[in-house]
């Protein structure tokens, strides 16, 4: 007995059929899903690093065109890339000052977040008070910071969730303490 592929003509019938079916469906709602999806999650130095390796010749082939084509999450950030499509290329002294800016500004970010998350983590360790809405609206997208600082992010978040049980148990408060202090001395 052979096996064949392809010979019956009632399954390649059903198959073009759902082919047509389904394909306009799946283009559709992939219309729909757009204005919801998010960018790629990239840090501050991310974006800085790029724009620094463009300038200095020290990227490879396709790093420019990957940093250019892919949104990123966080819209300061994304502002910042969105410019650096504007830069004429081939660059010259004016489009590489241009990027200079641009790079400069990423990394200002990038330093606004670091002290920021050690302003906060110094707050919590001295015994003030840290809300979730302060947190939120200090780094509405924690996942584009640092790996260092998405912990001491997520360290901080602990720490206030955990009020009530840090309020009850001076163990649980003490050993979340220390780990703030941690997180604090890793990021100065």
């Amino acid at each position: 007995m052979r096996l064949t592929f392809g010979s019956n003509p009632l399954i390649n019938g059903i198959g073009c059929i759902l082919g047509f079916v389904l394909l306009p469906a799946f283009i559709i709602l992939k219309l729909i899903m757009m204005p919801f999806e998010k960018g790629a999650h990239r840090s501050p130095t991310y974006v800085a690093r790029y724009i620094r390796d463009f300038i200095d010749n020290t990227s490879g082939e396709w790093d420019w065109d990957d940093f250019i084509s892919i949104p990123v999450a966080d819209p300061r950030l994304e502002a910042i890339r969105a410019a650096a499509c504007d830069v004429s290329l081939p660059c010259g002294d004016e489009e590489l000052a241009e990027l200079e800016v641009l790079f400069e500004e990423a990394q200002r970010l990038a330093q606004q977040n670091r002290a920021a998350l050690i302003a906060m983590l110094s707050r919590a360790i001295a015994g003030g008070v840290i809300d979730r809405n302060e947190l939120d609206e200090t780094f509405p997208h924690p996942r584009s910071l640092e790996k260092i600082e998405r912990a001491a992010w997520s360290a901080l978040s602990q720490w206030i969730d955990d009020a009530d049980i840090r309020d009850h148990g001076e163990r649980y408060r003490k050993f979340r303490l220390e780990q703030l202090v941690g997180h604090r001395e890793r990021l100065e």
